[in-house]
């Protein structure tokens, strides 16, 4: 069975268990939230909970965790890029924004295109997102 990405509605029916001690029900638990599981054959192995801010034109991404023995290999990048995908189809132009929660992350998703505009905040613009959708999803945007 091939890796998938896809929307989870109903978060209590996965044995997830946060490596990061993220509250994922309380996280998941907001009516205008979004959460994206990255599953490797049937197990749950990552989660991103997004935003649509609509009136602002941009996805921000509330959280995102891959659990630690899958970390490094790209599955995060892959959940990105499905969020960054989703801005262009909402017609955001690919705009994201995050804001990092460890120290040290930055510097990834600023190889990844990010521009630092705050300690902690990323923002994703168009051409930025657009290479990473082609990346990791193989899709033109």
């Amino acid at each position: 069975m091939p890796d998938k990405i896809s929307y989870i509605s109903d978060l209590h029916q996965y044995q997830f268990q946060s490596d990061a001690n993220f509250e994922w029900p309380v996280i998941a638990n907001h009516a205008d939230r979004l959460l994206l599981g990255y599953f490797k054959e049937t197990k749950l192995i990552g989660l991103l909970a997004f935003e649509r801010k609509v009136d602002d034109f941009y996805n921000w991404i509330v959280d995102l965790e891959i659990k630690k023995d899958y970390q490094g290999r790209g599955y995060g990048s892959k959940l990105l890029a499905t969020v960054m995908l989703d801005a262009f189809q909402q017609g955001f132009d690919g705009f994201v924004v995050l804001q990092t929660k460890t120290n040290g992350v930055e510097r990834y998703y600023e190889h990844l295109g990010g521009i630092r505009y705050t300690f902690s905040r990323i923002r994703f613009e168009t051409d930025s997102s657009r290479k990473i959708v082609y990346k990791y999803l193989h899709q033109e945007v």
